[in-house]
């Protein structure tokens, strides 16, 4: 599903308002309308619960405006708060105000803290508070009354729905600006906006629930968006599609590097998640001195044994014997860096070998990425499809931008990385995020906190070159095993819950996710 900027959404409002004839107040209408649908599915005893609707002066307000007249319509005791003047109130929004008023519905006003604090009591004795006091336009955070109405709302136990999005939220960035309600449920209209889905922002949002207010498809479709909700229908599942007469040289051959000292089980986790995840063959490189432990913890996968600079760690004199098994076993993908370690030759291994390998997918993570660190220029000369699966001091390391700058907004620092250097781009965290070189974006919505956790970074690692190794299209791959690799960690949190979890019980739980994916 595509994933929209306010700027964004406000042009696909306004093209079905001004190019195809849709009324205003018909989308105001619908979108009044979704709220009270949710609460209805909500709360079976509706008619019984006490509601407060806190309406700003613009749109969201408008849409208030509707909620208000439709709960009054079902008989529901409600209470109706303008945060302003009805003198501020224009366009759509008076329009449902005015109607409000021939109805008789009465609407309190309170243009300063002093006149709403007269509301206190109200506000924290009713069940339900429909916030329509900000919309998705917010530029700065939230001042004056609403800034003091979000506090005093974030106070009280009632269910708290937002309309469109939690007022005082960015739509555009995750970041925190001000004060912000703290939703229970939010509907927002047409599409989920960027700021409601990425950490910290999507912690206020609660339930989101993404509701048709009658925008055709047909002009979302031309608009263009880069954004997208990573959802099942968005992921190229045909690689999971076997046909009787395969064999394992059917479903690609993957090369993992890796491994140092203290380091073997990284590389471990990576094999064995490609096999796991549909690869015909795989074989581990390693340092020789650590080949001997590597064969006893593997069981599917193949080793070979790679010069030293010294103990468990990975000479650049290795670059020719890469080589030659690339060549010899007919790689049908690399992953580089599981383990790997800083070591400076170890380093110039990975910057001497990376350029020689011609036009198999390779993908880079950990220790490979630490050693681009000042030559990220590198990877825009490179012949081969590259995947990067940093975390982000790993992503700050290799990209020279601060982690506070990227922490602030994840996607678009993974959006322009990969655009200046030709590369995809899977930054992972709460909402992993894959990018692609022409801008195209899409937010993970798999995984959990008990992922957080030593190894789980490998299991994907592994994942995304079995899926390229199997001949899925760079960004399909880093897709897939973004994905896949989030819903076993949640099938497995399922099982043994978040706080046990280890980053092999993603392997034992891929299948069950795969199978629940496909089916």
């Amino acid at each position: 599903m595509e994933v929209a900027t306010a700027a964004e959404m406000r042009a696909i409002d306004r093209e079905a308002i001004e190019v195809l004839g849709i009324p205003g107040p018909v989308l105001m209408e619908n979108a009044g309308r979704s709220v009270v649908e949710h609460l209805k599915r909500r709360f079976d005893d509706l008619g019984t619960r006490q509601v407060v609707i806190l309406c700003g002066k613009g749109n969201n307000g408008g849409d208030g405006f509707v909620v208000s007249r439709r709960l009054n319509g079902m008989g529901v005791p409600t209470k109706t708060i303008l945060l302003g003047s009805t003198d501020d109130v224009k366009g759509d929004a008076k329009l449902n105000l005015d109607v409000l008023s021939g109805l008789g519905v009465p609407v309190d006003t309170a243009a300063e803290e002093e006149v709403f604090r007269r509301f206190a009591d109200v506000l924290f004795s009713c069940d339900i508070i429909v916030d329509a006091m900000l919309g998705t336009g917010l530029k700065r955070g939230a001042a004056g009354i609403i800034g003091e109405v979000i506090e005093m709302v974030n106070s009280v136990p009632a269910y708290v729905v937002s309309v469109d999005t939690p007022s005082g939220l960015s739509s555009d960035t995750p970041e925190i600006l001000g004060n912000v309600v703290r939703a229970a449920a939010t509907i927002t209209f047409g599409l989920p906006k960027v700021g409601q889905l990425l950490y910290p922002g999507a912690e206020f949002v609660g339930e989101l629930v993404v509701a048709d207010i009658g925008i055709p498809p047909e002009i979302v479709s031309r608009s263009d968006l880069k954004t997208f909700r990573m959802d099942s229908d968005e992921l190229e599942l045909r690689v999971f599609l076997r046909r009787p007469d395969s064999h394992k040289g059917t479903f690609g051959h993957v090369l993992v590097i890796g491994g140092s000292t203290g380091k073997t089980g990284a590389v471990a986790l990576a094999s064995s998640a490609a096999m796991r995840a549909g690869a015909g063959l795989c074989t581990v490189a390693i340092p020789a001195s650590l080949n001997d432990i590597m064969e006893v913890k593997t069981t599917e996968a193949m080793t070979v044994p790679l010069a030293e600079a010294g103990p468990g760690a990975i000479s650049a004199a290795a670059v020719d014997s890469v080589l030659r098994v690339i060549d010899e076993l007919r790689i049908d993908a690399v992953a580089i860096g599981p383990g790997l370690g800083t070591a400076p030759e170890t380093a110039k291994f990975v910057l001497d070998l990376l350029p020689r390998i011609d036009g198999i997918p390779i993908v880079l993570d950990a220790d490979g990425i630490n050693a681009l660190a000042g030559s990220a220029s590198l990877l825009d000369k490179l012949e081969s499809p590259v995947i990067l699966t940093p975390h982000p001091k790993e992503f700050s390391r290799v990209s020279g931008v601060a982690m506070p700058e990227i922490l602030r907004d994840r996607l678009e620092s993974a959006r322009k990385f990969a655009g200046s250097t030709g590369v995809f781009v899977v930054l992972k965290g709460a909402r992993t995020v894959v990018t692609a070189p022409d801008g195209t974006a899409f937010i993970n919505m798999t995984g959990n906190p008990g992922m957080a956790s030593g190894g789980t970074g490998d299991v994907l690692t592994g994942l995304i070159a079995a899926f390229a190794g199997q001949g899925v299209p760079p960004l399909e791959a880093a897709k897939l095993g973004a994905y896949m690799h989030g819903l076993a960690g949640d099938i497995a949190a399922r099982t043994v819950g978040e706080v046990g979890l280890v980053a092999s019980d993603l392997l034992d739980f891929l299948p069950e996710a795969i199978a629940e994916t496909v089916t």
